[in-house]
């Protein structure tokens, strides 16, 4: 027997049930990371190496950030998250080529390895996001 547990909105008080689909946010975090590091293992990424040798299009402040700032919080980019109430269902739903634009507006936090600051920006997916 299947069942659910808990709530599947808290805010609005509604009950899971077998077919509750969670958003698993940041939890992914750690996985895309070991998956970085084990392209650096194949030698296919350098973790000194600018994100531009790897990603296209980036705005000129972003490509002094090396893929290890990237990924341990440390680049200076500005968080997705916080562009305003709007950035959470926008990052649901938006490619992330849209989602680099909006954020790319905000100036960087600070200069590139100068200090670690929470960012979910490093972690857009290279697909579109969902549209639900």
């Amino acid at each position: 027997m299947r069942a659910g547990y808990g709530f599947a909105d808290l805010e609005q008080q509604v009950g899971a049930s077998p077919s509750t689909l969670y958003q698993i946010g940041s939890i992914t975090k750690q996985f895309a990371a070991a998956a970085v590091m084990r392209l650096v293992e194949a030698g296919r990424i350098n973790l000194d190496d600018s994100i531009s040798g790897y990603i296209s299009g980036l705005p000129t402040d972003w490509r002094r950030v090396s893929v290890r700032q990237l990924l341990n919080h440390t680049s200076g980019i500005p968080s997705m998250t916080d562009i305003g109430r709007v950035a959470e269902p926008l990052a649901r739903r938006t490619c992330h080529d849209t989602l680099m634009a909006l954020t790319a507006r905000d100036s960087m936090w600070f200069k590139p390895g100068a200090a670690w600051r929470y960012d979910n920006t490093g972690y857009i997916s290279s697909a579109c996001c969902s549209t639900e």
